[in-house]
């Protein structure tokens, strides 16, 4: 085997060296540049277009409302968990800044590089490559593209507390494992106080790792059992309710054959009784961290004025209903259950031949098994990015990489000994695959923000795959150093490539649009650019608002117009989007008491943005529709917004 007479290394080994240990001076320079791109890209984009169905105003205005005093779900309406309000709402205060447009995207946009950043950086400290960190930053960063959609939706919260659990999974589990399974419980808490489902899903994904990788855990057959029936079935079960129609039974398939290949995979092939380990101290932990943090967050909205009843109704109750309120299927094809039927197929073939599984041995590196890694590496990340010849479904970015996710789970030699190691190994792809569950029942922004664990699934195989290349180069001597100068070519284009594609190439774009657009002028809302008919038809609403009306009510919504105008609602209770719907018959009286009584009431209307939430149809005529439809004389028509007054 060729050696480099300086060092001693094969050459094999030292040419990829670069890639896994590269200097921390170099890193740091590298990030940094990207950073600044990203920042640029991520700022003309967030502040160069405005999603008429506005749930960045509902999202901003329940804030104000908040931080104003009112109790969260009693007065306030909202289907988020109190958790987000508690963060965001606590930052304005401490601050002392207002709540208003501007301010919500400066934070969104924060989010946005932080979690890009911690991705990156949480693929390089799992792979030890510079060139794959870069290349999940720039994946990553592309997917959360989406959050320009609605900014302030607690969606960029998730994806900020995802990216947290990757952080404590990578730099802290093996290192500090107490105080990170406490972590790891508390954002599980986090989550499930943000979004119920999101929630749900981190639960489920832990509990499955946990019991799977610890051998005091995996003996008990209720444990077992338990965490695999949920983490196989939790898909079917949330989709229930529109299993009859095909996006969500191929949905559904997608979900169950990528949860049972990581099960195949996972889940040990003999269980030894006697063998105990420190597993058996590790759910105190989880739950402890849990428990800390849902009593804490619980106890300041409770104190804040909210009832139990209240938050319980609004954050479990209306959730559960949400496909009724809005359905939005994610469209895949039958292409992913031909490729979720391979994966799985692979996976249990693995299974049969003791490849897989806590304990599996090491053997000989196979060149079959490098090519399996590499190649869901490269499938992953590419297919995530909507790249040739791997976007099988391009509205559903997650629909080749969910399947292929438990090839991160293969055990490898990189491994560390022991349970942690074992933990560390399976607790990204679970949560991964349970995460891209997020498109259902609403397939909007979430179809690409659910996919995000996933680049970090792509970057482990690809350092698997390196790693097991590099093993079976010790033993060809004579082609050893042309297969490992291609594997970091590999990576190197990968980074260049996701580099320019998803960062430098769409920055010009932003740029462009962004100089091509007209601000608004209007108080917190002055970093906004948009096209010169939009902010014209703005102007003209909101100048007719600020001369005419003492107080707002929308259809749907449209609370951004509110904060532009300096209009308040006539009640706090604000509604959901599809407002007429969300809102008990109790609540609804109340608003629509108060609107009777408001001075000055005026209404503004986008029947186009109300008739999507009815597939076309005009929204039902509930007391608070009718209402504004017969009470109520148009004045102004700017666009596709309608200001109407109240007939005396």
């Amino acid at each position: 085997m060729s050696q480099d007479t300086s060092t001693g290394r094969p050459i094999a080994e030292r040419r990829t060296r670069f890639l896994r240990r590269p200097w921390w001076l170099t890193a740091s320079v590298v990030y940094g540049l990207l950073i600044v791109l990203c920042a640029l890209a991520a700022y003309w984009a967030m502040f160069s277009q405005f999603a008429p169905y506005d749930d960045e105003g509902f999202f901003d205005y329940s804030l104000k409302l908040f931080v104003g005093g009112h109790a969260l779900y009693n007065s306030v309406f909202s289907d988020y968990g109190p958790f987000y309000y508690e963060l965001f709402g606590g930052l304005f205060a401490l601050i002392g800044h207002a709540v208003t447009t501007d301010a919500g995207r400066l934070i969104q946009l924060a989010v946005w590089l932080g979690a890009s950043l911690g991705l990156g950086l949480t693929a390089h400290r799992l792979t030890g490559q510079l060139a794959i960190g870069v290349a999940a930053l720039a994946t990553s960063f592309t997917l959360m593209t989406s959050l320009t959609n609605e900014p302030m939706h607690p969606e960029a919260l998730i994806c900020a507390l995802l990216t947290a659990t990757t952080i404590v999974i990578a730099f802290g589990l093996r290192r500090r494992s107490r105080s990170s399974l406490f972590a790891l419980g508390a954002i599980a808490a986090a989550l499930l106080l943000t979004k119920i489902n999101v929630g749900g899903y981190a639960i489920i994904s832990i509990a499955f790792a946990a019991v799977m990788a610890g051998s005091s855990l995996v003996r008990y057959a209720v444990f077992r059992r338990g965490v695999i029936v949920a983490f196989v079935l939790i898909g079917p079960v949330v989709m229930t309710s529109e299993l009859n129609t095909a996006p969500a039974r191929l949905y559904a398939v997608l979900a169950v054959l990528s949860a049972l290949s990581l099960v195949f995979v996972a889940a040990p092939v003999r269980i030894d009784a006697a063998t105990s380990d420190e597993s058996a101290q590790w759910p105190r932990w989880l739950i402890g961290g849990f428990a800390a943090c849902l009593a804490a967050v619980l106890a300041v909205v409770f104190v804040l004025g909210t009832s139990p009843g209240a938050l319980f109704n609004e954050i479990v109750v209306v959730p559960s209903h949400q496909s009724s309120l809005l359905y939005l299927p994610a469209m895949l094809s039958g292409k992913v259950v031909w490729w979720s039927l391979a994966a799985t197929g692979i996976a249990w073939t693995l299974r049969q031949v003791g490849r897989v599984g806590p304990g599996a041995a090491i053997a000989a590196a196979s060149l079959p098994e490098c090519l399996l890694r590499v190649f869901a590496g490269v499938a992953i990340l590419l297919s995530l990015g909507n790249e040739f010849p791997f976007a099988i479904a391009p509205d559903a970015p997650f629909a080749l990489a969910m399947p292929l996710a438990w090839v991160a789970a293969l055990p490898s030699r990189r491994d560390a000994p022991g349970p942690l190691g074992r933990l560390t190994r399976l607790l990204i792809p679970s949560l991964a695959i349970l995460q891209s569950l997020l498109a259902f029942p609403v397939a909007g922004s979430q179809l690409r923000l659910g996919a995000i664990l996933l680049v970090l699934c792509g970057a482990i195989c690809l350092a698997d795959g390196g790693s097991e290349f590099v093993a079976w180069n010790r033993e060809r001597p004579s082609i050893g150093p042309i297969a490992a100068s291609g594997l970091t070519a590999l990576f190197v284009a990968l980074a260049l490539g996701t580099t320019f594609e998803y960062i430098v190439q769409p920055l010009e774009i932003y740029h462009d649009a962004y100089r091509a657009n007209t601000p608004l002028e209007f108080a917190g809302a002055s970093r906004l650019h948009l096209p010169a008919p939009v902010t014209a038809a703005f102007d003209q609403v909101v100048g007719e608002l600020r001369a005419r009306c003492r107080t707002l009510i929308g259809l749907p919504g449209l609370y951004s117009f509110d904060l532009w105008s300096g209009l308040p609602t006539p009640s706090p209770m604000t509604g959901g989007q599809p407002y007429w719907e969300a809102l008990s018959s109790a609540q609804q009286r109340t608003v629509l008491a108060a609107a009777k009584a408001s001075p000055g009431l005026c209404a503004l209307r986008n029947n186009v943005e109300a008739a999507t939430y009815g597939d076309g149809a005009p929204p039902p005529r509930v007391p608070l529709v009718a209402y504004i439809e017969d009470d109520f004389t148009p004045v102004l028509q700017a666009g596709s917004y309608v200001v109407e007054i109240r007939r005396r």
